[in-house]
């Protein structure tokens, strides 16, 4: 009995003495994906929203200098135009009417100087001379039939009214040889100097009508004084244009401007010339420009100053009116970096960044200063060290002391 009271102990002996099974805290652990805050060179990048707008030299607002109606306007909203083209007319009958008027004016005061200037032709002369023999001629006959009138009168076989006639008849004889002469010697001489002058000044003035008329005239036709897109057609055919209504609006959109404002603080880092990134809306498209003016009036509502950004635009991708996104690097440095999934924020506390700093298994949360943003990553200022570890997928805060398991 005895022998077999002690075989039955042993086994009891032998289960009792042995250790009790550790629990299972595996499942109590949670599951985190980490990674090391590293040392790499990162971009200070400042991004500004800005509009797409026309370049003020490359873009024209077609009008007419004198008011009128339209009998013509050719392109259409988004038409190529080139520069010079007649893309808009006035009525002209009136125009016309008047410049056929003027060339006829100009065509008698021109024939007049040429006159005046080169002298009379030699069949004009020779008339003279021929006037001037005739009447010669006809003074001679009437000296001789004074004469013989006088011996009459003498005589008493003539009447004395016979005589007076012929006396009148030779001095009228008389001065129409002078008148000849007169004639002859004018145009043998040419006019006189201020006559010559009178008629050159007529064919100046003349001339100077003309071109006025027509000038007059092309301005009827409206014509682009740019090569590029008609943006805008104001007005059609009947319309009454002017100088202070507009037909079209064409621009060139092959270099654009974006208008943004600067946050007051980075205008004294940045200088005209530097190199712009342009970002499409919805689009992974990015464009090259540069920075051309740095504006220099503060807006005191938003704190910022304006700037233009020039964009060459040779495939179009920009369109006027659109909004845009513009990247510009300010500096290059070394920086203690972490993946932003690593950051958590506080809705009681504002700008309080933390992260879950993993030490040996256990989560402690750390406080830090973040900087420059640049791609995924962020700039940790202070709160980590190179090879801290944090967690990249824990938009909580652990509390401290929380065992975690990491993938």
């Amino acid at each position: 009995m005895t022998l077999a009271l002690i075989l039955v102990l042993v086994p009891f002996c032998l289960t009792g003495c042995q250790k009790a099974p550790e629990p299972d805290t595996k499942a109590d652990l949670i599951t985190v994906h980490t990674v090391a805050a590293r040392e790499q060179i990162i971009n200070e990048v400042v991004e500004l929203s800005g509009s797409v707008v026309p370049e003020p030299n490359r873009s024209a607002r077609v009008t007419s200098l004198s008011p009128g109606v339209l009998a013509y306007v050719g392109p259409h909203v988004g038409d190529w135009v080139a520069k010079d083209q007649v893309v808009a007319r006035l009525e002209d009958t009136m125009q016309k009417a008047q410049l056929h008027q003027m060339r006829a004016a100009l065509l008698i005061a021109q024939a007049n100087w040429s006159k005046a200037k080169h002298g009379s032709r030699p069949q004009e002369i020779e008339q003279a001379k021929a006037a001037l023999e005739v009447a010669q001629a006809n003074e001679v006959n009437a000296e001789q039939n004074e004469d013989r009138l006088k011996k009459l009168y003498e005589e008493q076989i003539s009447a004395g009214r016979d005589y007076d006639l012929a006396v009148s008849q030779e001095a009228v004889a008389d001065s129409q040889v002078k008148a000849a002469e007169a004639n002859l010697s004018m145009i043998q001489k040419g006019l006189r100097p201020e006559d010559r002058e009178a008629a050159r000044a007529q064919a100046d003035q003349a001339a100077g009508v003309f071109e006025q008329s027509k000038a007059t005239l092309d301005l009827t036709q409206l014509r682009s004084p740019i090569k590029g897109v008609v943006a805008e057609r104001y007005l059609d055919v009947g319309d009454q244009a002017g100088p202070t209504a507009p037909t079209l609006l064409v621009v060139d959109p092959t270099i654009v401007y974006v208008q943004a404002t600067l946050p007051v603080g980075y205008n004294e880092r940045l200088a005209p010339g530097q190199d712009v990134q342009i970002i499409l809306p919805d689009s992974k498209v990015t464009l090259s420009g540069h920075l051309l003016k740095i504006g220099m009036k503060l807006d005191p509502v938003t704190n910022a100053v304006p700037v233009q950004i020039e964009v060459p635009n040779d495939k179009l991708r920009l369109k006027f009116g659109m909004v845009v996104k513009a990247r510009i690097n300010i500096d290059k440095r070394m920086a203690i970096v972490v993946p932003k999934s690593s950051l958590i924020g506080s809705a009681d506390n504002p700008g309080r960044e933390v992260v879950n700093l993993i030490q040996n298994g256990v989560s402690k949360p750390a406080v830090v200063e973040c900087g420059t943003v640049d791609g995924d990553v962020v700039e940790i200022k202070k709160g980590l060290h190179r090879g801290d570890t944090v967690t990249t997928d824990v938009n909580y805060e652990l509390p401290e002391g929380t065992a975690v398991a990491v993938k």
